[in-house]
């Protein structure tokens, strides 16, 4: 079984795009498909996926995340795991996914980034 893949690397998602004869911009919403496949909602059932192109051409994925015995507001929105997941490589949000994030100021530093930023 193939492991699910939260980064496609900037020459593969052009290469994705050529072969589709979509520019990279066209070529994320094809992907929302895929990033739901990468969510974990045992509550609701319900697979929400998100897409986001990083500075560097690489394509990052998130997916909703729910935990089975706690309330859904516990849960992780697919936006929420894109950004966490592309935080490594921006350093410090813009200022507009701040309000975004703020809910992940919680988390520990490891999960969420630098909790000082938001």
């Amino acid at each position: 079984m193939d492991r699910p893949r939260f980064v496609i690397e900037a020459a593969e998602a052009e290469s994705f795009a050529q072969k589709s004869g979509l520019t990279i911009h066209q070529l994320l919403p094809t992907l929302v498909k895929s990033a739901k496949t990468l969510a974990r909602p045992p509550i609701s059932n319900y697979h929400v996926g998100a897409v986001g192109l990083g500075s560097s051409g690489r394509i990052f994925f998130g997916g909703n995340i729910e935990f089975p015995g706690l309330p859904l507001h516990h849960s992780v929105h697919a936006e929420q795991f894109l950004v966490t997941n592309l935080m490594p490589q921006c350093g410090a949000p813009p200022p507009m996914l701040r309000r975004l994030l703020r809910p992940l100021r919680s988390l520990p530093p490891i999960l969420a980034g630098n909790p000082e930023l938001f």
